[in-house]
């Protein structure tokens, strides 16, 4: 394996990194890539929203009904019951304390979609972090959750609990999370247009922030777990750089996962939109209400890492995305145009609407979270005009298509 490779030179090639090495061209919604994560986990203002997932799979265990009239704040009826995804059964943990006096203030609140699911979880991390299982981890993880939810307000991207699982992971020696913190977590600054670039979390506020939650992160994993072998992890808990160092792997190579019952339902019911208006004045109202009562956060569930997924590549022009059809956090990543063998496979890091802006808007966030500047063919086109966003050009190609029709009408006259 080779060792330390910074993210820019890591990269997905079709038909030689593919898992069968096959000598196909893939066409436009061939499936390149299915991938369990390294480490997922559900965001904290999910779990304090009550957004029900299973802890380890981040599987949705609420109907999609049921998830619909939670989020609007009334009762939703909707249309093609029979598309809907059914509430799953939870799975609690039934780790326990040795000491029959322990406090139970800040017992054990996980659950899960499966007993198969609770175990691997178990053996995993969840030994490490269990309230029920070890008493003194409680307060410092409630504590930890609430001074990142006081700084992050949703929609998150990442979250503390993202962190501590993959701490905890390394602990236990898990092979998956040891080779990720080996080849992953490597650069924090990067030279861009001549200037030396920090990643934005080694700026403020974010340094404060960090400063606030490493001492706790060390009193977890150092005081609350003696007896444990943290070797693994001393350079990522006991030095600030390494810990800045952490979350700029998580934060770098992170994606969200979308799992929400009501959205798995709502794809199902837009094959239906174009033959009854009623499903496509459903799925407006039930999204307008849904965003009023619980705000911008609404598909993603949380966040995880993943070993060959991170390779993927950054285009303003993605011919390929990544997807949860499973609803589960294992990512599926497909084709959206065709890749001939030995070309590159792209997604874009970008939401849609951050992908509409102008190239120094997206520019500024790349360089802001990636440390790096996009040179796709998107990029540039757009040298030339850096502000210009693909509205502006719409409007700018609309404005040259009515002068085009004027002087054909005025050629007519004439």
């Amino acid at each position: 394996m080779e060792k330390k490779k910074q993210r820019d030179e890591r990269k997905f090639v079709v038909g030689i990194d593919n898992e069968d090495g096959k000598d196909w061209v893939c066409e436009e919604g061939n499936v390149l890539l299915e991938e369990d994560p390294v480490v997922s986990a559900q965001f904290c203002w999910n779990k304090l929203c009550k957004y029900e997932a299973c802890e380890y799979c981040l599987k949705s265990l609420e109907s999609s009904d049921e998830m619909a009239s939670r989020l609007a704040g009334r009762k939703m009826d909707c249309p093609h019951p029979e598309l809907l995804i059914p509430r799953v059964p939870k799975v609690y943990c039934n780790l326990r304390s040795d000491d029959p006096l322990s406090p139970t203030e800040h017992g054990c609140d996980s659950f899960y979609c499966s007993e198969e699911c609770r175990d691997l979880a178990h053996r995993k991390y969840h030994n490490i972090l269990c309230p029920s299982a070890n008493p003194l981890v409680g307060p410092t993880i409630h504590t930890l959750e609430e001074h990142w939810r006081e700084f992050h307000p949703p929609p998150e991207t990442t979250s503390i609990t993202l962190l501590l699982k993959t701490l905890a992971q390394a602990v236990n020696g898990d092979d998956a999370t040891l080779e990720m913190l080996d080849l992953l977590c490597c650069h924090t600054q990067a030279v861009l247009d001549g200037e030396v670039v920090q990643h934005k979390l080694f700026q403020e506020p974010f340094l404060t922030h960090l400063a606030t939650l490493q001492p706790l992160v060390q009193t977890l994993f150092f005081e609350c777990n003696l007896g444990k072998d943290t070797s693994t992890i001393e350079k990522f808990v006991l030095k600030m750089e390494g810990f800045q160092q952490l979350w700029v792997l998580l934060g770098m190579n992170s994606i969200g996962v979308g799992t929400s019952s009501f959205a798995q339902y709502s794809n199902a019911l837009r094959e239906y939109e174009d033959e009854e208006p009623i499903v496509e004045k459903f799925l407006d109202e039930a999204y307008d209400s849904m965003h009023d009562v619980v705000g911008p956060f609404l598909d993603a569930e949380g966040s995880a890492v993943f070993l060959k997924q991170s390779a993927l590549n950054h285009s303003c022009v993605p011919n390929a995305q990544c997807g949860f059809p499973s609803g589960t956090h294992t990512v599926r990543v497909t084709a959206l145009s065709p890749i001939g063998k030995g070309q590159e496979a792209f997604i874009s890091y970008l939401d849609e609407c951050l992908l509409c802006c102008s190239r120094n808007t997206r520019w500024e966030d790349l360089r802001n979270n990636y440390l790096f500047l996009c040179d796709c063919e998107k990029c540039q086109s757009q040298a030339s005009n850096p502000d210009q966003s693909d509205d502006d050009e719409e409007d700018s190609d609309d404005g040259e298509d009515e002068e085009d029709e004027d002087e054909d009408e005025r050629e007519k006259e004439e």
